[in-house]
């Protein structure tokens, strides 16, 4: 369709709940109806704290799955698997967004293991913590490397099942 800015920000409430409708008809960016880019900025801060999405992507959230992860005595590999893609997802929204840099997102990941566990990924992907261009393109095998140690299953009765 080729709609305007205006109309396309004038129809917006229309498309919602009742509730959320009228809201949105109270918002000065509503009223002023301009910019769909404005309109948009305008919307995601206002409903922020209401959206379970956006506050993912965040900082914070960051930190609280790597508390979460490190505060387990002994974590399964389901959440180990679910802590790496769920970092990584999130973490890469920020990076692109420069909310972190590539520096602070390794540092932050190595948070969430054991001393002996982030000293062997340190180790396998030459990781000085003091030296940030260390930790410069290094995020994929750092992953990787992280998957393979975590998630490898090496138990006892896992090797009588593949024999």
């Amino acid at each position: 369709m080729d709609w305007t800015d205006g109309q396309c920000i004038k129809k917006m409430p229309l498309y919602c709940e009742t509730t959320l409708g009228l809201y949105i008809k109270e918002l000065h960016i509503y009223r002023e109806g301009e910019s769909w880019v404005d309109f948009t900025i305008v919307l995601k801060s206002e409903s922020r704290e209401d959206d379970s999405e956006q506050m993912r992507n965040t900082e914070t959230y960051l930190q609280s799955l790597v508390q979460k992860m490190r505060k387990e005595n002994d974590p399964s590999i389901a959440a180990y698997r679910t802590f790496i893609f769920e970092f990584a997802r999130r973490s890469s929204f920020l990076v692109a967004k420069l909310v972190i840099n590539e520096h602070a997102r390794i540092v932050l990941f190595l948070q969430a293991f054991s001393d002996k566990i982030g000293d062997k990924l340190c180790k396998r992907c030459k990781i000085d913590i003091d030296d940030t261009s260390s930790t410069a393109h290094v995020w994929s095998k750092l992953k990787k490397e992280a998957l393979n140690i975590c998630t490898k299953d090496d138990s006892q009765m896992s090797k009588l099942w593949k024999t």
